[in-house]
């Protein structure tokens, strides 16, 4: 059984004006994906879609964040049976019966449309039907459709799985690049706020990319070359004292000596986003005095490659946003108008090692056709790091770098002499060499995401809490056994060995969202399913509880996923206790 306030979404918003009010309505867009998917006739009457068969969909979620200091107070929507009567009026005059949903409609709630790199809008959504309620509230006061409202410091989360949550692209042209998202809340204002200029939201959407493991991603894969200074110009001046800031380091580093140049990739002819901002690569040292660096291990990181764990060794490079000419000296690259970040790079150790016997093929602004490469171990891991207060934009999303060689038989890179570049770190020319690394946009896992890289549960009784609204559904997850079946979403992955024999008892008591609960004996992917819970069995909520008999010494997993994969996650809290 469903809780209302998750289905209550479904339903439309109503409101009367409420004179002196001060909520303040903020979007914000998340789990956008491009899917096909059927859909039902009531969106193509609506105007949603133009047919109900394999339409390809951008689907998103919405959040309506109410920021201000007053609640948002909607009320009764006074309709009549908008199943009986379609398209008839309601009470407040903002708000008309559905031609097909069976629910009210507030016309003008929000409005989407997909721009391209121009700002061209390629395609639009042309209404939503909403039903505003404390969704993700401490202290919720709006939890019914028919009395609607979201309290102050409180959410509403409208997903991107409900009927018309979505642009229909199927008849548009999408080539790989990077789109732009726009969302507009409350796009006519006619819903008294606190401020009326934070209704709009602008994401941008990398499409074309393909099915990638690691999804899709803002930045291009770069390929690396060695380089040397031209003879007869002026080699690299170091800099001394350069800020870098990471999630887990802050510290300064004086860059020595440039060592790379690295050009945006277009690998396996999946475009290229932004092929104007190449990435310099200088050698780091730590400022004299500086702590000895402490190795970071157990890093979780998925590409188009593979999943993986690597350690991070020590810190190696920097990698900085640089432009390039074969004429003229360029100017820097504008750092507001790209995606790329800088980037720490660490050298890594992975095990098992990496079996060297993928290949891609790889073109950019040094070839006419695209040359074959065999990928080789990773060496290096970049991370996006403040470099002198510029700022990260995107803090999860790291770029994993492997040698590469060109397959027997290609013949390679031709070097390029007297190459222009410039950068935040100062302008200088060069030759490139060879092809040294191929880097892979990377998206650094949460603790736990990965089946093979669980999160340890050390002792009994435990009762611990982490977030699961950025984990996803891993390639190597089993089907769960309960719930929808079928791999569901945002899971997460807890491992122990049994202290002891006796009974294990585990809830999810204290989550945020209706989860599925389910154990396991062994190691993934070869796990064998002992039992899974939906719904409480005895309270009826819709948090979790299983009980299973352990054995001292086996090993166990513990998988706690949404009920659906079109969830949004939330706040996982995890109880488990041993009893003889």
């Amino acid at each position: 059984m469903r809780n209302a306030g998750l289905i209550g979404v479904l339903l439309a918003l109503a409101r009367p004006p409420v004179a002196g009010a001060a909520p303040d309505l903020v979007p914000e867009v998340f789990d956008v994906a491009l899917v096909t998917s059927d859909v039902i006739q009531g969106d193509v009457d609506e105007g949603c879609a133009g047919g109900t068969t394999a339409r390809r969909l951008l689907t998103f979620a919405l959040r309506a964040r109410n920021l201000g200091p007053d609640p948002l107070v909607l009320g009764d929507p006074g309709c009549p049976d908008c199943r009986v009567f379609r398209g008839a009026a309601c009470t407040n005059p903002l708000f008309v019966c559905s031609l097909s949903h069976g629910h009210a409609h507030f016309q003008s709630f929000a409005t989407a449309e997909l721009r391209d790199g121009n700002g061209t809008v390629i395609a639009q959504a042309r209404k939503y039907g909403f039903c505003l309620i404390d969704v993700e509230c401490a202290n919720p006061q709006f939890t019914s459709c028919n009395y609607q409202g979201i309290s102050a410091g409180c959410s509403d989360v409208y997903g991107g799985y409900l009927p018309c949550q979505y642009i229909d692209v199927t008849d548009v042209s999408l080539p790989p690049a990077l789109y732009t998202l726009h969302v507009v809340m409350d796009p006519e204002n006619e819903i008294p706020e606190a401020d009326e200029t934070n209704n709009v939201i602008d994401v941008r959407v990398r499409l074309g990319c393909g099915t990638l493991p690691g999804g899709c991603f803002e930045i291009d894969p770069f390929l690396c070359y060695s380089t040397r200074t031209t003879v007869g110009t002026a080699g690299f001046t170091p800099v001394n004292g350069i800020d870098l800031v990471t999630a887990t380091d802050a510290r300064q580093f004086d860059a020595i000596r440039r060592d790379e140049f690295c050009t945006p990739a277009n690998a396996n002819a999946q475009g290229t986003l932004d092929p104007a901002t190449q990435l310099g690569s200088y050698a780091i040292d730590p400022v004299a005095g500086s702590p000895a660096y402490l190795p970071h291990t157990g890093i979780a990181v998925t590409n188009q490659l593979e999943a993986l764990v690597v350690d991070l060794v020590r810190p190696d490079h920097l990698l900085v946003p640089t432009a390039s000419d074969r004429a003229v000296p360029p100017a820097p690259p504008d750092l507001s108008t790209t995606a790329v970040d800088h980037y720490e790079c660490y050298v890594v150790r992975t095990s098992p090692r990496f079996p060297g016997t993928k290949k891609l093929k790889v073109a950019n602004q040094f070839t006419t056709a695209a040359q074959r490469y065999v990928v080789r171990r990773p060496r290096y891991l970049c991370v996006p790091v403040d470099m002198n207060g510029d700022g990260i934009k995107s803090p999860d999303d790291a770029l994993l770098c492997y040698g590469v060689r060109p397959t027997l038989g290609d013949v390679g890179h031709t070097p390029v002499k007297g190459l222009l570049v410039s950068n935040e770190l100062g302008g200088g020319t060069l030759d490139t060499r060879r092809e040294t690394e191929l880097c892979i946009p990377s998206r650094r896992t949460l603790p736990g995401d990965l089946c093979t890289d669980p999160i340890e549960l050390a002792a009994f009784p435990a009762s611990v809490t982490h977030s699961s609204d950025r984990a996803s559904v891993s390639t190597d997850d089993p089907n769960v056994p309960c719930g929808t079946g079928g791999q569901q979403g945002h899971s997460l992955w807890y491992r122990f060995i049994a202290p002891g024999n006796g009974t294990l008892k585990v809830d999810t008591m204290g989550s945020s969202f209706d989860t599925v609960l389910s154990a396991y004996e062994g190691s993934c992917p070869a796990v064998d399913a002992l039992t899974c819970d939906d719904d409480d069995p005895i309270s009826g909520e819709l948090t979790s509880r299983i009980s299973f008999p352990v054995t001292a010494g086996t090993q166990y997993l513990l998988e706690v996923t949404d009920y659906s994969d079109h969830l949004t996650g939330g706040t996982v809290v995890l109880n488990a206790s041993l009893v003889p």
